[in-house]
């Protein structure tokens, strides 16, 4: 709470944004708070953590993490898909849906 408070009167005062309704403290803040937070969960995933309930976890094609981090058929481990670009493929998609929102919402401030 004390972030949105501080960060609001920023907008205002750097770049004259008046968010009236609120959306920036509703949807904005928490998205990027839990982009990041996804980001960081993937970043710290290791096999362990996640197959330690799993019955079939000799399998990788029945492990928890293909199942919650798919990636074509990709193994985790040294030559495959590692926590590490998981958590960089995160971050690009967080980028990519941070540059679409700000394209509309300045396109729609443009059209006001």
């Amino acid at each position: 709470l004390t972030i949105l408070s501080i960060f609001q009167p920023y907008l205002v005062r750097k770049f004259k944004i008046t968010d009236t309704c609120g959306v920036n403290n509703l949807h904005g803040m928490p998205a990027i708070f839990g982009g990041l937070l996804s980001v960081l969960m993937a970043a710290i995933a290791t096999k362990d953590q996640y197959d330690q309930y799993n019955i079939d976890g000799d399998d990788p094609a029945k492990s928890s993490l293909q199942e919650i981090f798919p990636q074509s058929k990709r193994d985790w481990g040294e030559d495959g898909w590692s926590p590490g670009k998981q958590a960089g493929a995160q971050m690009a998609a967080m980028v990519v849906t941070l540059v679409i929102a700000v394209v509309g919402g300045l396109l729609t401030g443009l059209a006001t």
